[in-house]
């Protein structure tokens, strides 16, 4: 299994982040306030999705792809 594809709804958004900056652009772009909030060390991205009412699959999605491309904090 690819690295990227252990990221699910169960894990923590605040080690995502720190293993996985290029993910930043991705809450950015949600409008998720996630990156720096105090809140992210407790939640799980399922959690946020829920508190956002973002959709959880289409997220997983997004995120995956950006560890996949390495890419960066684009907005």
């Amino acid at each position: 299994m690819a690295l990227a594809e252990k990221i699910t709804g169960d894990s923590n958004i605040d080690e995502l982040l720190t293993q996985h900056p290029e993910t930043v652009g991705v809450f950015l772009q949600h409008r998720m306030h996630c990156p720096g909030c105090l809140a992210a060390r407790f939640e799980t991205l399922s959690e946020a999705c829920r508190i956002y009412r973002i959709a959880l699959l289409p997220l997983l999605h997004e995120l995956r792809a950006a560890i996949s491309n390495g890419e960066g904090l684009t907005p």
